[in-house]
């Protein structure tokens, strides 16, 4: 279960971390 969790955060994660660099892209 844990480990389920670490797994759901990290892809949230990763896909906020790609949305960010989207937004500093267009903004640049």
């Amino acid at each position: 279960m844990n480990s389920d969790w670490d797994s759901c955060t990290a892809t949230f994660m990763s896909l906020v971390r790609e949305e960010m660099n989207r937004n500093q892209s267009e903004d640049a």
